[in-house]
């Protein structure tokens, strides 16, 4: 019986290869979010009435 267990190995082996090939473009698509550009976020035009931190004239208040 050579012929089921060379049939067996040869399924196996392609398994194992489309396995790789799925980790290879799972691995791509998660590598391109996570390098792609986020939106730009979307600043107020006027510095809140009811904050309590007093908003620095000529610098940047973070």
């Amino acid at each position: 019986m050579p012929a089921p267990d060379r049939t067996k190995k040869l399924l196996l082996c392609a398994a194992g290869v489309l396995w790789v090939i799925g980790l290879a473009f799972g691995l791509r698509a998660s590598l391109n979010y996570e390098n792609a550009p986020a939106a730009p976020g979307q600043a107020p035009a006027h510095w809140p009435v009811e904050s309590k931190i007093q908003r620095g004239f000529g610098v940047p208040t973070l």
